[in-house]
C-alpha cells in the first residue's frame, strides 16, 4: 500500500480536560488504515507546537493537525508560516478539543467530536482562511491588544470575585443552618 498524505499531529496534552496524552494515538488510526503516513507528537512548552508545526512545513508534508484550542491553533499556524517561507503551507486540520476553538467554530468543524472532525479532515474538506500579522506573528479569529485585553482580564478578575462571593455566601448559608 502506497502512502496517501503525510500529516503530522499536534496535541496538546492539556486539552480536552487533561486526557489527550492517553486518548492521542487513537486520533492516528483513521488516516493510517486508510494508507496515510502519521506522526503524533505533544505539546510540551509554550512553543513546542510552533516548532512542531514549521519543521513538518520545512519537510514538505501534505498537512498538520492541531489537536487542542485556540492557542494550540495558534501556535501551529504561525510555525506553518515559518516553516513554508518560499512554499505553499501544509493543509491545517483542526481537532477542536479546548474551552473555546473560536476558528474550528468559525469553520463549522464539530467540537468535542473527534471522530466527526477526523472525518472532517479525511474526507478532504477545504476552506481558505485569511490570516492577518501583527508585530511579526500570524491570527487566524482576533487579535487584541491595549483597552480590550485589558478589559478581558479586569472581566477575568471579576468573575473569580464573585464565583469567590458566591461560595463564601453558600457556605455561610449551610453553616447556618447546622447551628
Amino acid at each position: 500500500m502506497s502512502v496517501r498524505m503525510r500529516w503530522h499531529i499536534i496535541a496538546n496534552p492539556m486539552a480536552g480536560r487533561g486526557g489527550t496524552r492517553q486518548w492521542a494515538p487513537q486520533l492516528a488510526e483513521a488516516p493510517i488504515a486508510r494508507g496515510d503516513e502519521v506522526a503524533l507528537s505533544f505539546a510540551e512548552g509554550s512553543s513546542s507546537a510552533e516548532t512542531w508545526a514549521q519543521e513538518a512545513a520545512s519537510e514538505g508534508l501534505d498537512g498538520v493537525v492541531a489537536c487542542g484550542g485556540d492557542g494550540t491553533v495558534h501556535q501551529t499556524i504561525n510555525g506553518l508560516m515559518k516553516g513554508s517561507s518560499g512554499h505553499e503551507p501544509p493543509l491545517l486540520g483542526l481537532l477542536p478539543m479546548g474551552r473555546c476553538n473560536d476558528l474550528a467554530l468559525a469553520l463549522g468543524i464539530p467540537r468535542r467530536n473527534l471522530t466527526q472532525a477526523i472525518e472532517v479532515i479525511l474526507a478532504g474538506s477545504r476552506r481558505i482562511v485569511d490570516l492577518g500579522r501583527a508585530g511579526g506573528r500570524y491570527f487566524s479569529i482576533v487579535s487584541s491588544l491595549g483597552h480590550s485585553f485589558a478589559r478581558a482580564r479586569e472581566f477575568h478578575i471579576q468573575l473569580l470575585r464573585c464565583y469567590i462571593d458566591v461560595q463564601i455566601r453558600t457556605m455561610e448559608k449551610y453553616s447556618r443552618r447546622r447551628r
